[in-house]
């Protein structure tokens, strides 16, 4: 069975934050499972009357939701100069603009 949540905005926000569940339960296992199936995120979100552009994106790598490894790309918030970063535990480095949206479609093991 497939679950939808929905929910309405007030006012738009100056900042929209969208979070994925991408873990499952698996009653027959009796444990959570990861969701493999492909994200496709635009680069720029259109929400009634507001746009927000992508600026900041969670990763995990890992095949359960109790092992794995996080990191995160991320960009200026206003649009300024520079493009998107990794963030990788003590690791910082300039990446493509294509890394990140190409990373969250196709993240897995």
């Amino acid at each position: 069975p497939r679950a939808t949540r929905t929910a309405r905005l007030a006012a738009p926000p100056a900042h929209l934050v969208v979070a994925l569940s991408r873990f499952r339960y698996d009653a027959a296992a009796r444990t959570r499972r990861k969701v493999e199936t492909r994200v496709d995120c635009p680069a720029v979100l259109r929400v009634d009357d507001a746009s927000y552009a992508l600026y900041a994106v969670v990763v995990h790598k890992g095949a359960s939701p109790h092992h794995g490894h996080y990191y995160a790309y991320g960009r200026d918030s206003a649009g300024g100069a520079g493009g998107w970063r990794l963030f990788d535990d003590e690791t910082v480095r300039d990446v493509g603009d294509a890394a990140p949206l190409s990373d969250v479609a196709g993240a897995s093991p």
